[in-house]
Formats: structure tokens, sequence, C-alpha cells
């Protein structure tokens, strides 16, 4: 016994069910925008530590050695300094931490709301 395979229409679909949510269309936007919006926040975590690893660890060698050093990440170093008022490498390994904490908050959050 063979059976007859029924084609289906489908070209309509997409279309139908784009008028079907159109009095969601503010929430879907707010979601998007939102789920934009904690991109950033869960890339940050990697960044942190990049910053540990490459400015804050060797900081103590250039402290010892002659001479001006640049840091590697310039924008990290003036946003977890403070605008250059934190200087020991403990106090930056906590700063580090403590805005580490502060935006994957924020992330969790902005995903939560979404």
């Amino acid at each position: 016994m063979s059976e007859e395979v029924v084609k289906v229409d489908t070209k309509g679909v997409f279309r139908r069910l784009m008028r079907m949510l159109q009095p969601h269309y503010g929430k879907i936007g707010l979601g998007l925008f939102l789920l934009i919006l904690s991109g950033p926040c869960e890339i940050f975590p990697g960044l942190v530590w990049k910053f540990v690893a490459d400015d804050v660890v060797p900081l103590r060698e250039w402290l010892s050695l002659p001479g001006r050093h640049g840091h590697h990440t310039p924008v990290f170093w003036t946003w977890f300094t403070v605008g250059g008022r934190i200087t020991s490498p403990k106090s930056l390994l906590a700063s580090s931490i403590v805005w580490l904490f502060a935006v994957y908050l924020l992330g969790e959050i902005l995903q939560t709301i979404q």
C-alpha cells in the first residue's frame, strides 16, 4: 500500500503568524532591546579577568622598574582605578571584583526583566 504525500501550502504562514503577534509587538521589541543590552554584560567577566591578568598582576613588577609603563587596557585602567585613585594591586583586584559583580548583577536583572 502506498501512501499519498499531501503537500501543504506554507507560503503565508509567516505573514499570518506576524499578524497574530501584532498586539505583542511592544513586548517583543522590549525583550529584544533588553537582550541586546544584556549581551555586553555576558562578555564583561572575561574582560575583567584579562585586565587582572595583564594589568594588575604584573603591576608589582612594573612599580619596581624605572621609567613609565603603559597599560594594556587603558579604558579599564581608568575605570577600575576610579580615575587613578586606586593604585595598590590588592585594591585594584578588589575594585575589579566589585565592578565584575555590579555589571554581572545588571546583566542578570536585564535578563530577568526580559
